[in-house]
């Protein structure tokens, strides 16, 4: 014969919560079994889950420490637990009107966090990352994470492994960093996949250089472990042919099934794809970008909603409406959409044909306001504006202020923009510190940078900024070449016209034009017109310098006659 022993304790306003104490008895709820006074991790999970609503703006305090009370009171008690009532169903808040409160859900993430809750180490640490409900500590947010990583958290792994990366919260480890990122990567934890995906395509993690096919394995893998994100991006590699074999029909076909299921990044993607074509496969149809932006404004995007508004204001793929779209941008920027902002700013800063009048004031208002809501690229053009005097008066110290805050957070674009305001290629014109330029430049070269490649070269092959170094300048150099970087190429043709690199070889210097022209780059044909032109280190052949001519200006020559694969070096 069962004996139970139910009591129900209090009832306030909608709040019931009941203790049941039985022997041989388990009701219809959470699982709380212990039987020598220890917490389970059943309670300590329930206690967590009060910390979430308080955070969630679902209980009022005295609600919370009532039902607080209950689990403690469960945790310490020295009968046999069988049962006990989850919070969703204990609780329906009797406050009229309870708010988000980050102070009462630290407490209670605290007390299942010395119940050896790794979920509740994992909340403190995320909350003091953020820093958007308590002031920011990433030192105190990579103590949770351990915590919780030594609990078994995968997930706190994962965010030690990106801290260390970033120096956030803790030494600089890109090394460490990776090896934890790899471990849960090989677990097939998608974060991990894509965080280490997103490293080796872009080269954002000092001293890891781009590997694409890399790149592309590992969004692969979070891809066939159903990672939205994870396909949307293989399917762009896929039509690129970047890391991977092009296989442009797969691509489209993976982004286009996603795009059926109204994914509102995979309407994005069909509305780029559509916009720009795919070669051999899918010409542009502006009419049909904007269908699919529009499908993915109403599926909850911002970014479908803004490129929309930015075709209206073409009038591209639909009746061209400038009204339409600007108010569009506007209420979105008024509403606090940091992108749309920028958008507007790129509208009055450049203008646009029949559309919106360029307005300077107006743009470095735009990207004032959208750099107070934390806008990198934002940043980056009122700090341009301001060191040019753009748009407002100059102020270059406030300028390069703004980069170094930049540089700091670790955007790469800061340090080739700092770069440039030392070399004085942007500014008044004077360089302000060569060796700051060269180190600038460095590491945006780190980065993936192929402008800051070049210069980077450039300064090694003159000697400014730092010692003459050729071997490293044309290493350097060519290595951005290699890559395919159009400006590379044309510098590398122009340092063997010239002998910087200790000769003149006339013969890699129409061979890096040549690659450039190849790319489509009008001014490779023009510095090879020159070549043929001038004869200075190649025979003169005024025919073979009219038909580059021709080429820079697009006129093709005669179908008989290709200038890149006749031309004369001997």
């Amino acid at each position: 014969m069962k004996q139970i022993f139910c009591s129900t304790a209090l009832q306030r306003g909608a709040l019931i919560f009941a203790t049941c104490l039985a022997t041989g008895f388990a009701g219809n709820a959470a699982e709380a079994t212990s039987g020598s006074g220890q917490t389970d991790p059943a309670i300590s999970k329930a206690i967590t889950l009060i910390g979430d609503m308080y955070l969630e703006g679902t209980i009022g305090r005295s609600d919370g420490a009532i039902a607080l009370a209950y689990y403690q009171n469960l945790s310490t008690s020295n009968g046999r637990i069988l049962a006990a009532i989850p919070p969703e169903k204990l609780i329906t808040s009797s406050d009229e009107n309870p708010q988000p409160d980050s102070i009462s859900a630290i407490g209670v993430y605290q007390v299942a966090a010395n119940q050896g809750n790794p979920d509740a180490f994992l909340r403190l640490g995320d909350l003091y990352l953020d820093g958007d409900l308590v002031t920011a500590d990433p030192e105190k947010a990579f103590s949770f994470f351990e915590q919780a990583a030594e609990l078994g958290s995968e997930t706190a792994a994962v965010n030690i492994g990106l801290m260390m990366i970033d120096g956030n919260g803790t030494s600089h480890d890109i090394n460490g960093g990776i090896a934890l990122l790899s471990e849960a990567a090989g677990n097939g934890n998608g974060r991990a996949l894509m965080a280490l995906g997103n490293i080796y395509r872009t080269g954002s993690a000092e001293g890891v250089d781009i590997d694409a096919a890399r790149s592309f394995d590992y969004y692969k893998r979070a891809a066939d472990g159903g990672n939205i994100a994870a396909s949307l991006i293989t399917a762009r590699m896929m039509i690129d042919g970047e890391g991977t074999p092009a296989t442009p029909k797969r691509g489209y076909e993976i982004a286009h099934q996603l795009a059926e299921a109204n994914d509102p990044s995979a309407l994005l993607l069909m509305g780029d794809i559509h916009l720009t074509g795919i070669a051999d496969l899918l010409p542009p149809d502006p009419v049909k970008a904007y269908e699919a932006y529009s499908l993915a404004s109403q599926a909850g995007s911002t970014t479908g909603r803004k490129q929309t508004a930015l075709m209206l204001i073409r009038g591209e793929g639909v009746g061209q409406d400038p009204d339409a779209g600007l108010g569009i941008l506007q209420e979105m920027a008024k509403a606090g959409d940091a992108s749309a902002m920028y958008s507007l700013g790129q509208l009055y800063e450049n203008g646009s044909e029949n559309a919106v009048s360029a307005n300077l004031p107006k743009a470095f208002e735009y990207y004032k306001n959208a750099a107070a809501a934390d806008d990198p690229s934002s940043k980056l053009r009122m700090a341009y504006m301001l060191i040019e005097g753009i748009g407002t008066q100059r102020d270059m110290k406030a300028g390069a202020a703004m980069l170094e805050l930049l540089v700091i957070g670790g955007n790469s674009d800061a340090n080739l923009m700092l770069a440039e305001y030392h070399s004085g290629a942007i500014g008044e014109g004077q360089a302000q510190d060569l060796n700051k330029a060269f180190g600038y430049y460095q590491t945006a070269a780190a980065a993936g940078s192929g402008t800051a490649r070049v210069q980077a070269a450039l300064m090694l092959l003159r000697g400014q900024g730092t010692e003459v170094d050729q071997q490293a300048g044309m290493t350097l150099l060519k290595s951005a070449a290699d890559a395919g970087d159009p400006n590379a190429l044309l510098t590398l043709g122009t340092v063997y016209v010239s002998g910087e690199a200790g000769k003149i070889d006339a013969n890699a210097a129409i061979a890096a034009y040549e690659a450039a022209a190849a790319r489509g780059v009008a001014m490779a044909y023009i510095l090879l017109g020159d070549l043929y032109s001038r004869g200075e280190i190649i025979p003169a052949d005024g025919e073979l310098a009219v038909l580059y001519y021709k080429k820079a200006a697009g006129i093709e020559p005669p179908a008989e006659v290709s200038p890149i694969n006749n031309a004369n070096t001997q």
